[in-house]
């Protein structure tokens, strides 16, 4: 089985999109979809008509397309969705090509910082007085889904450095 090739993605500063008759922040852009944040939902698989607000060297510049929603989920009080662009035109192709294949600038990498490193002994009742259920891996102190995974049974908290053992049991997760 081929594998399939992905896009290259572009941050495009200052372009925005009217979409659904509102205007969305435009995430990143690539020549065969965008991803954007808006406030509102759309179901998978609606298509709806697209105008692309580029700031070229020329001025302002509109791309007319049509996209169909093939992603919407929540994520920071927001919706985010993965558009994939029905038949561009060959205009359309040609500019978002040269969009695309422009050099973007490296952003500075943020390494995330190493959590404190305290843990609470293995068998202990203060550690079952912290046991959290969850259909996700959640960490029990602040119950928080930023955490990453260190070794088997073994993950820690980006946000309060609590080190923690995980288990699944089915559809759901304990954290000790």
């Amino acid at each position: 089985m081929p594998a399939r090739v992905r896009s290259h993605r572009v941050a495009v500063p200052g372009a925005s999109i009217q979409f659904a008759n509102t205007t969305a922040e435009l995430v990143n852009l690539s020549p065969t979809g965008a991803l954007i944040r808006m406030n509102f939902e759309l179901r998978k698989g609606g298509e709806w008509p697209l105008v692309l607000e580029l700031d070229g060297p020329d001025g302002p510049q509109q791309v007319w397309l049509h996209g169909r929603v093939v992603r919407c989920r929540r994520h920071d009080g927001s919706f985010v969705l993965a558009l994939s662009f029905v038949s561009p035109n060959a205009e359309a192709q040609a500019v978002l090509g040269q969009i695309c294949s422009q050099p973007a600038a490296e952003p500075a990498k943020e390494k995330r910082p190493r959590p404190l490193p305290w843990k609470l002994p293995t068998f202990s009742f203060e550690r079952l007085l912290r046991a959290h259920w969850a259909a996700t891996r959640q960490c029990p102190e602040c119950h928080s889904g930023d955490i990453s995974k260190e070794r088997r049974h073994s993950y820690s908290c980006f946000q309060c450095g609590c080190r923690f053992s995980g288990y699944r049991i089915g559809k759901m997760r304990i954290s000790l």
